[in-house]
């Protein structure tokens, strides 16, 4: 997952295994920096399906058939808020 400089999330990706979207899932330097890490650093975000929302939010993103928050709830979330 990637998130902004307030630490919310706005790319959410399952399992990537392409290369290229690793590349672009790497934490910025500049955000290493700010937690004081090793600019250099090779690190990413991860997701262990542990979720806090607000409420409403919750209720919103659950409005559908879907099952699966890694798959499906959480990346339609995020299209919906663009």
């Amino acid at each position: 997952m990637h998130s902004d400089a307030n630490r919310r999330i706005f790319k959410f990706e399952e399992k990537p295994k392409d290369p290229a979207l690793l590349d672009e899932l790497q934490i910025p330097a500049t955000l290493l920096k700010e937690l004081g890490l090793q600019e250099s650093a090779e690190l990413y975000q991860g997701s262990m399906g542990i979720y806090v929302f607000n409420r409403k939010v919750l209720i919103d993103c659950l409005k559908n058939d879907e099952d699966d928050f890694g798959k499906n709830i959480i990346p339609a979330s995020l299209q919906s808020t663009k």
